[in-house]
């Protein structure tokens, strides 16, 4: 008998077995509420390793012939779970990230219709809380982005702007006499025109 399917079958005598394979993959959702930054890179990055070797791990495991359904499927459990964890923070982030988009526009929309109808920019913007002329709100789902408003101090303009991360950001402008426009900057190299 080779040494892991004696591992195994120890394994189907403790009633306890599915523990340590089912909670260690859960306990990486926590990377669905970290934005992705310099500094948090590092769970970003062990989250793509756990989907790679969850993935290896998967394919070798189909690949044995010897080994029987039920040590299989114990086997399988780990990185079925992990895989599944893994696109579940993909989307968890990539909703989080949308949602606080959606946010930064529809605060520029509404500011940009203030201003117009005003001829002064809000300073103070609903939802957003102030502090010498900086303001400053958070959405998203579970990761929070930092959404940035600041109006001009003739209050004839007004900027957002949203980092998404190191190389990605969204910036905002308007004003009394000035278009509503936005750019999402990717990396620095490539800016992209927002459509309002």
């Amino acid at each position: 008998m080779e040494e892991t399917e004696v591992r195994e079958n120890a394994v189907s005598q403790n009633k306890h077995w599915w523990v340590p394979k089912v909670l260690p993959p859960f306990a990486l959702l926590f990377v669905a509420f970290i934005p992705y930054d310099m500094g948090t890179a590092i769970f970003h990055f062990m989250l793509a390793i756990v989907f790679l070797v969850s993935l290896v791990t998967i394919i070798k495991t189909l690949r044995k012939k010897s080994m029987d359904m039920s040590a299989r499927d114990r086997r399988l459990l780990r990185p079925a779970i992990a895989v599944s964890v893994v696109i579940i923070d993909i989307v968890l982030l990539l909703a989080s990230s949308s949602m606080a988009e959606r946010f930064a526009i529809q605060t520029a929309r509404t500011a940009d219709r203030a201003c117009k109808e005003s001829k002064e920019c809000p300073g103070n913007p609903e939802g957003f809380i102030c502090d010498n002329g900086d303001c400053r709100a958070e959405a998203g789902l579970t990761a929070k982005y930092l959404v940035k408003y600041s109006a001009s101090k003739d209050k004839q303009a007004f900027g957002i702007a949203i980092r998404f991360s190191i190389d990605h950001s969204l910036s905002l402008e308007g004003g009394v006499a000035k278009p509503l426009t936005g750019s999402n900057v990717y990396d620095a190299d490539f800016e992209n025109k927002v459509e309002l």
